[in-house]
């Protein structure tokens, strides 16, 4: 494989091919590192008789390592072998940017020619997917018009979120409208890569709709001073009401009046007067 891509493979497959060109090779061997976080899970036959052991990464610090045995006991001459070594790679693995994948050729022949490769490193660049949902509901947004608050955060629930500010400047007092606009997600393309399960694995583009009302601000003016002129016209013709029905006429009043309608007290004479 050219490169990991964790969340949407589960397998990394090595191949490993040795081609004997000398003489009889005996008890020969590949021995393969991977590091932490890969697992090993099998190996695939291609040409000759191979067996494998391998034993993970115990720490999570230290490599794994698989050992290969080639026709034993005999590794003939002018022959050749080859296999796939696969390894699990889990959605939750953390890898480096790059790993490293080495091959380690050994027999038990003392001598080996000059012009044999006997040891091989691999780097394999390492990306991560990204999973990504859009929820296309159409949001309500409302300014008052000459306020201080044109700019207010459009927001959007996405699995990667993100705010936008939506400026208003429009010369009438009162509107309504439909404001469109686009998202498309922006990465490292060299970290990380989009997963689709249609064919093209390009980042959607998808389109956002937020209805806006601009309304004019409120102004209650001329409803106080209507209602502060209508209550003292009303305080007028209740004041003047009562006071035709004698409500603020001296009881003290009244009563010398009664009085005198009442007459003079019996037994006495109209006419006298009171000694001096």
């Amino acid at each position: 494989s050219s490169e990991v891509r964790v969340g949407i493979e589960e397998l990394l497959n090595v191949t490993v091919t040795v081609e004997n060109r000398g003489e009889n090779s005996y008890n020969s061997r590949v021995i393969l590192t991977y590091p932490a976080g890969l697992s090993y899970r099998k190996f695939t036959i291609q040409q000759g008789r191979i067996e494998c052991n391998s034993l993970d990464s115990e720490d999570g610090l230290s490599q794994g390592m698989t050992d290969c045995t080639i026709d034993k006991p005999i590794f003939k001459s002018k022959t050749g072998a080859s296999f796939i070594v696969s390894y699990g790679i889990e959605t939750n693995s953390q890898l480096e940017r790059k790993i490293f994948v080495t091959a380690n050729a050994t027999s038990g022949n003392q001598e080996h020619a000059p012009t044999s490769e006997l040891y091989k490193k691999k780097s394999i660049d390492v990306k991560y997917s990204i999973f990504m949902t859009f929820e296309s509901s159409l949001s309500y947004n409302n300014f008052t018009f000459g306020k201080n608050d044109l700019k207010k955060p459009v927001q959007k629930s996405v699995k990667v979120k993100y705010n936008f500010y939506l400026s208003v400047k429009i010369g009438l007092q009162s509107a309504k409208f439909l404001l469109t606009s686009t998202a498309s997600l922006d990465y490292d393309k060299t970290q990380y890569i989009y997963f689709s399960t249609g064919s093209d694995n390009s980042p959607p583009v998808r389109r956002i709709e937020a209805e806006v009302e601009v309304y004019p601000e409120p102004d209650f003016t001329k409803e106080i001073v209507g209602g502060c002129l209508g209550g003292l016209a009303f305080l007028a013709l209740l004041t003047a009401g009562l006071y035709k029905a004698g409500f603020f006429k001296s009881k003290y009043k009244q009563m010398i009046n009664e009085n005198a309608a009442d007459g003079p007290s019996p037994g006495t004479d109209a006419g006298a007067t009171l000694p001096e």
